[in-house]
């Protein structure tokens, strides 16, 4: 059931997504559930209540859980309502997306007529890498906008030859 399935997940957090996620997902439940549930003590908070799976599994997508590592479609199955819950809290990321894409720096585009702007590009994620260590890092700190993925990936691309 898909119950079991975000109790596991949540018991996987540290070692499947890292202590950053870990962390936040800590505090998101934490904060969704009024201090009542973490990832620990996911499963008696949930018991087999559909709302609290629904606030637990969107909480832990704010994270940055994986949708798919909660409830997996096959796990959703036919039950309608584990896919309505599943659906809402792929909605729920897709809207954090479209969020940062509104807010992030589209003004630097490549190209061989744009060196000075590449030059800047280099600078910017040079930068941020430094500061953050890893695009992950930057993102988990910075989710509402700044430098766009598509930076980090030119220049793991373009510029480390990756």
């Amino acid at each position: 059931m898909a119950y079991a399935q975000v109790v596991q997940t949540a018991g996987q957090l540290a070692t499947k997504y890292g202590p950053q996620v870990a962390e936040l997902a800590r505090k998101q439940l934490a904060k969704a559930t009024g201090n009542k549930a973490t990832p620990e003590t996911l499963g008696s908070y949930l018991g087999n209540s559909p709302q609290r799976l629904k606030i637990a599994t969107e909480a832990m997508a704010l994270a940055g859980v994986n949708v798919n590592d909660l409830i997996p479609e096959d796990v959703a199955g036919n039950n309608r309502i584990f896919a309505q819950i599943r659906a809402s809290a792929i909605n729920l990321v897709g809207s954090m997306q479209a969020r940062y894409d509104a807010g992030s720096d589209k003004t630097l585009s490549s190209g061989q007529d744009d060196i000075a702007k590449d030059e800047l590009r280099r600078e910017r994620v040079k930068a941020a890498l430094r500061v953050f260590g890893s695009s992950k890092a930057y993102f988990l700190c910075i989710p509402n906008g700044g430098i766009p993925v598509e930076d980090f990936v030119w220049y793991e691309r373009i510029i480390q030859r990756n």
